[in-house]
Protein backbone atom coordinates (compact mmCIF):
# COMPACT_ATOMS: atom_id res chain seq x y z
CA UNK A 1 0.00 0.00 0.00
CA UNK A 2 2.78 2.44 0.91
CA UNK A 3 4.42 1.94 -2.48
CA UNK A 4 1.06 2.73 -4.17
CA UNK A 5 0.67 5.91 -2.14
CA UNK A 6 4.19 7.05 -3.01
CA UNK A 7 3.57 6.27 -6.68
CA UNK A 8 0.35 8.32 -6.67
CA UNK A 9 2.06 11.26 -4.95
CA UNK A 10 4.81 11.17 -7.59
CA UNK A 11 2.31 11.71 -10.45
CA UNK A 12 -0.52 13.74 -8.88
CA UNK A 13 1.12 17.16 -8.81
CA UNK A 14 -0.92 19.75 -10.67
CA UNK A 15 -3.91 17.43 -11.06
CA UNK A 16 -7.24 18.97 -10.02
CA UNK A 17 -10.22 16.97 -8.89
CA UNK A 18 -13.98 17.42 -8.48
CA UNK A 19 -15.62 15.21 -5.86
CA UNK A 20 -19.43 15.00 -5.93
CA UNK A 21 -21.04 13.29 -2.92
CA UNK A 22 -24.26 14.06 -1.03
CA UNK A 23 -23.26 12.26 2.20
CA UNK A 24 -21.43 15.16 3.88
CA UNK A 25 -19.58 13.00 6.42
CA UNK A 26 -18.28 10.69 3.69
CA UNK A 27 -17.53 13.70 1.46
CA UNK A 28 -15.42 15.39 4.15
CA UNK A 29 -13.57 12.21 5.15
CA UNK A 30 -12.78 11.29 1.55
CA UNK A 31 -11.79 14.86 0.64
CA UNK A 32 -9.42 14.93 3.60
CA UNK A 33 -7.78 11.74 2.29
CA UNK A 34 -7.63 13.05 -1.29
CA UNK A 35 -5.94 16.27 -0.15
CA UNK A 36 -2.88 14.13 0.65
CA UNK A 37 -2.47 13.65 -3.11
CA UNK A 38 -4.15 16.58 -4.85
CA UNK A 39 -3.67 20.30 -4.27
CA UNK A 40 -6.92 21.43 -5.87
CA UNK A 41 -10.12 19.66 -4.87
CA UNK A 42 -13.57 21.14 -5.34
CA UNK A 43 -16.57 19.61 -3.60
CA UNK A 44 -20.22 19.43 -4.67
CA UNK A 45 -23.21 17.90 -2.85
CA UNK A 46 -25.24 16.81 -5.88
CA UNK A 47 -25.03 16.40 -9.64
CA UNK A 48 -26.50 19.84 -10.27
CA UNK A 49 -23.75 21.53 -8.19
CA UNK A 50 -21.14 19.31 -9.83
CA UNK A 51 -22.33 20.30 -13.28
CA UNK A 52 -22.30 23.99 -12.32
CA UNK A 53 -18.63 23.69 -11.25
CA UNK A 54 -17.61 21.66 -14.30
CA UNK A 55 -16.15 23.16 -17.42
CA UNK A 56 -13.94 21.35 -19.95
CA UNK A 57 -10.30 21.35 -18.90
CA UNK A 58 -10.96 22.56 -15.34
CA UNK A 59 -10.62 19.13 -13.68
CA UNK A 60 -8.43 16.23 -14.65
CA UNK A 61 -10.50 13.80 -12.56
CA UNK A 62 -14.12 13.70 -11.42
CA UNK A 63 -15.29 11.33 -8.69
CA UNK A 64 -19.05 11.11 -8.23
CA UNK A 65 -21.72 9.22 -6.33
CA UNK A 66 -24.81 7.96 -8.22
CA UNK A 67 -27.79 8.50 -5.94
CA UNK A 68 -27.96 12.21 -5.17
CA UNK A 69 -30.69 14.83 -4.98
CA UNK A 70 -31.46 17.28 -7.82
CA UNK A 71 -29.38 15.47 -10.49
CA UNK A 72 -28.06 11.94 -10.08
CA UNK A 73 -24.56 10.84 -10.98
CA UNK A 74 -25.59 9.06 -14.18
CA UNK A 75 -27.29 12.18 -15.56
CA UNK A 76 -24.35 14.35 -14.51
CA UNK A 77 -21.89 12.01 -16.27
CA UNK A 78 -24.03 12.14 -19.44
CA UNK A 79 -24.10 15.96 -19.33
CA UNK A 80 -20.33 16.13 -18.78
CA UNK A 81 -19.75 13.74 -21.69
CA UNK A 82 -21.70 16.04 -23.99
CA UNK A 83 -19.25 18.84 -23.09
CA UNK A 84 -16.02 16.82 -22.86
CA UNK A 85 -15.76 13.26 -24.14
CA UNK A 86 -12.24 12.81 -22.66
CA UNK A 87 -13.03 13.75 -19.04
CA UNK A 88 -11.74 11.11 -16.60
CA UNK A 89 -14.63 9.96 -14.40
CA UNK A 90 -14.82 7.55 -11.47
CA UNK A 91 -18.25 6.61 -10.13
CA UNK A 92 -18.65 5.39 -6.55
CA UNK A 93 -21.90 3.98 -5.22
CA UNK A 94 -23.44 1.65 -2.69
CA UNK A 95 -25.74 0.55 -5.51
CA UNK A 96 -24.42 -2.00 -7.97
CA UNK A 97 -27.64 -2.87 -9.75
CA UNK A 98 -27.01 -3.87 -13.38
CA UNK A 99 -29.15 -1.05 -14.85
CA UNK A 100 -26.93 1.57 -13.19
CA UNK A 101 -23.79 -0.11 -14.45
CA UNK A 102 -25.11 -0.30 -18.00
CA UNK A 103 -26.20 3.36 -17.86
CA UNK A 104 -22.77 4.37 -16.55
CA UNK A 105 -20.90 2.41 -19.22
CA UNK A 106 -23.11 3.95 -21.90
CA UNK A 107 -22.60 7.40 -20.36
CA UNK A 108 -18.82 6.98 -20.49
CA UNK A 109 -17.70 6.46 -16.90
CA UNK A 110 -14.29 4.79 -16.95
CA UNK A 111 -14.40 3.20 -13.49
CA UNK A 112 -17.01 2.07 -11.00
CA UNK A 113 -16.22 1.46 -7.32
CA UNK A 114 -18.62 0.08 -4.73
CA UNK A 115 -19.04 1.59 -1.29
CA UNK A 116 -17.46 1.15 1.11
CA UNK A 117 -14.52 2.40 -0.93
CA UNK A 118 -11.56 0.04 -1.24
CA UNK A 119 -8.71 2.49 -0.63
CA UNK A 120 -6.12 0.36 -2.45
CA UNK A 121 -8.33 0.15 -5.53
CA UNK A 122 -9.11 3.89 -5.46
CA UNK A 123 -5.40 4.79 -5.19
CA UNK A 124 -4.59 2.42 -8.06
CA UNK A 125 -7.26 3.98 -10.31
CA UNK A 126 -6.19 7.53 -9.39
CA UNK A 127 -2.58 6.60 -10.21
CA UNK A 128 -3.63 5.26 -13.65
CA UNK A 129 -5.63 8.44 -14.35
CA UNK A 130 -2.73 10.71 -13.32
CA UNK A 131 -0.27 8.80 -15.52
CA UNK A 132 -2.74 8.97 -18.42
CA UNK A 133 -3.13 12.72 -17.82
CA UNK A 134 0.65 13.21 -17.87
CA UNK A 135 0.95 11.23 -21.11
CA UNK A 136 -1.86 13.20 -22.75
CA UNK A 137 -0.33 16.52 -21.62
CA UNK A 138 3.10 15.48 -22.92
CA UNK A 139 1.71 14.50 -26.32
CA UNK A 140 -0.25 17.77 -26.57
CA UNK A 141 2.81 19.86 -25.77
CA UNK A 142 4.82 17.98 -28.42
CA UNK A 143 2.23 18.97 -31.03
CA UNK A 144 2.46 22.68 -30.15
Amino acid sequence: MMNSIEKLISVSGGVSLLYVEDDLTLQQETAQLLRNFFEKIDLAQNGEEGLELFEPGKYEIIITDINMPKLNGVEMVKAIRRKDRHQMIIVISAHDEPHYLIDLINAGAQHFLSKPIDLTELISILYEFCVEHQQRSASLSKRE
